[in-house]
């Protein structure tokens, strides 16, 4: 099981992909998985991720359903234990996902997301 998801959701996104997955590969923190929750794109969004990004979980849909439902598809297909959300015109800087996770292994905020997660059951 992969530490987080990155979750992205496109939408005629084609333009946008060599360099914001040229940015994923770059990644100093290497344990996650990339899913792709494509809204209906009707330009070669698609068929690009199959050639260059292989890697990645492609999960195109019949029909746009809007960010917010790309997301809860994307959360629902995650497996990692934090969920990463990147749009698709995004160049994360190599230690962007390192950085992000460093501040979710300090105790303190540990304790609030535990405190959280127990107030919302």
């Amino acid at each position: 099981m992969p530490k987080v998801s990155v979750i992205i959701v496109t939408w005629q996104a084609h333009p946008y992909l060599p360099e914001l997955f040229a940015s994923l590969k770059g990644q100093t923190f290497r344990d996650f998985e990339t899913i792709v929750v494509d809204n209906h794109s009707t330009d070669e969004t698609v068929a690009w991720i199959r050639e260059h990004a292989l890697w990645a979980d492609l999960r195109p849909q019949s029909t746009n359903t809007g960010y917010g439902t790309g997301c809860n598809i994307g959360i629902q297909a995650a497996r990692g234990e934090l969920i990463y959300f990147l749009d698709e015109d995004s160049r994360p800087l190599p230690q962007s996902l390192r950085r992000g996770l460093a501040h979710f292994q300090d105790p303190e905020v540990q304790t609030e997301i535990k405190r959280g997660v127990k107030e919302r059951l």
